[in-house]
């Protein structure tokens, strides 16, 4: 069966953590969720040189994405954008938005980035940018192949930064690279959902898009 770009599968309400859920609370803009990945593009030049077209109101979505199902949750569109090479899909719940949120999905592809780099070098960047922002954050690579990996950060309270997980997927495509996160305003996730967002980042899969999709 062809999997579509989005799905929406029911997630038993046992797995939910009661004490995982807490009200919006204001925090760093939801563009620093990728903020490595964005650095990255900028120092292999893929990011706002002289040669990129200026942003367009209207969002066009890349030829090529990560394909993955959600978690059985209303997620809506909280921002899509693109700065010069880099492309961002940012999906809230219902109440949240990119500035106010407690749980975010984030989909981002660096045009171009894939040359000239590995994935090792790109974890490696990953770990210590959050390492320079909170020097207690636990960093662990879960797995990592030639074009793909798949890694997890947290933090608690750390200076002035909130607690914060994340799980993060990034593949090697033909357009660029792609990463795919999850990420809670916490400083852990309920087990089930996290087991339920790992699974879903594992099986995360490029596909290109048809025409009019």
């Amino acid at each position: 069966m062809h999997r579509h770009e989005h799905r929406h599968d029911s997630l038993p309400t046992a797995n939910r953590d009661p004490h995982h859920h807490a009200a919006p609370r204001r925090g760093p803009t939801a563009s620093w969720i990728s903020g490595a990945l964005f650095g990255l593009a900028l120092a292999l030049g893929c990011a706002g040189d002289g040669d990129s077209p200026p942003a367009k109101p209207a969002f066009d979505p890349p030829a090529e994405y990560v394909a993955f199902q959600f978690d059985g949750r209303e997620w809506t569109p909280g921002s899509q954008k693109r700065i010069g090479r880099v492309i961002q899909e940012i999906y809230v719940l219902p109440g949240e938005t990119v500035d106010e949120w407690t749980e975010l999905v984030t989909r981002t592809l660096a045009l171009g980035a894939q040359r000239g780099t590995t994935i090792g070098a790109l974890l490696e960047a990953q770990r210590k940018q959050l390492e320079e922002a909170c020097p207690i954050v636990e960093f662990e690579t879960l797995s990592q192949e030639a074009r793909s990996s798949l890694y997890e950060w947290s933090r608690p309270q750390c200076k002035e930064l909130q607690p914060q997980t994340q799980i993060a997927r990034t593949i090697f495509g033909r357009l660029g690279v792609h990463t795919l996160t999850y990420t809670a305003k916490s400083a852990r996730i309920a087990p089930g959902l996290r087991k339920r967002w790992l699974e879903t980042l594992r099986t995360a899969e490029l596909e290109v898009r048809k025409q009019g999709q």
